[in-house]
């Protein structure tokens, strides 16, 4: 299982050769092995570190067809099928491989992308998979902002308080900065602002605001300054001082 996950990420790789065949079938074979079992109490460790055995069939049969999705001549029902299988896997190592690769299927099936994403993130439990699903959207913001930023505030609400909640939930506050700052996304902007409401409910979020307002604040693509490059600086200054201020105004009321 382990080796055809590495021979599916091979570029020119097609499913009507002979290797990609045998690649295929034996990665779907691996998808239904009973290893690895599912131990609830080892779900709180996942979620804090993220980490599994290897190899591991069903796991690394998860990210081969990942890997094999990427390929059109691989897309079929029967794929398709077992990656759905496995992105509700009991065990959500198994599943962390899917929410990590969803993007993989941008170009071949997309439609099944924003599925399995506006799914899991409904139905997911662990944090550890959620954040996976969060740095998905963070990469389709590009194309995609209005969706990916509806999603991720979605799955900002969903995460659960316990071990490793501060992953996701620091993934999809930077998605929100580079929306509102890089791209004056007003949804975006409203979601960032209404946290400022209670700085010390949300004082780790907006820590990681902070920094990642470091770039904006003095952003600059050419000489002289563009109107656009203004702009954004002004919304990353506008921010940061909203920030400051709100967190100096509670801090006064603490101390007298």
């Amino acid at each position: 299982a382990a080796a055809c996950a590495a021979v599916a990420k091979i570029k020119d790789l097609s499913c009507e050769s002979q290797l990609g065949r045998f690649v295929r079938t034996v990665l779907l074979g691996m998808s239904l092995h009973p290893e690895p079992e599912h131990n609830p109490e080892y779900d709180a460790s996942f979620d804090k570190h993220p980490s599994w055995g290897s190899p591991l069939p069903r796991i690394e049969a998860a990210e081969g067809l990942m890997a094999l999705a990427r390929h059109g001549s691989c897309c079929d029902a029967e794929v398709f099928d077992a990656i759905e299988r496995l992105n509700t896997d009991p065990a959500p190592q198994v599943r962390f491989q899917v929410a990590i690769r969803l993007t993989y299927l941008y170009e071949t099936a997309t439609e099944k992308m924003w599925k399995y994403l506006e799914n899991r993130i409904y139905s997911e439990s662990s944090n550890a998979v959620l954040n996976g699903l969060a740095q998905c959207l963070q990469q389709i913001t590009g194309t995609h902002p209005d969706r990916a930023a509806e999603l991720s505030a979605s799955l900002f609400q969903k995460i659960r308080e316990g071990p490793g909640a501060e992953h996701p939930k620091a993934t999809c506050v930077c998605t929100f900065v580079s929306l509102h700052v890089g791209r004056n996304h007003r949804f975006a902007k409203e979601l960032l602002y209404k946290l400022i409401g209670d700085v010390r409910a949300n004082h780790r979020e907006l820590s990681v605001v902070l920094s990642n307002l470091r770039g904006a604040l003095t952003h600059t693509s050419a000489e002289p300054p563009t109107v656009e490059d203004s702009a954004l600086r002004n919304r990353a200054v506008d921010l940061f001082q909203t920030i400051a201020g709100a967190a100096c105004d509670d801090f006064a009321t603490i101390i007298t």
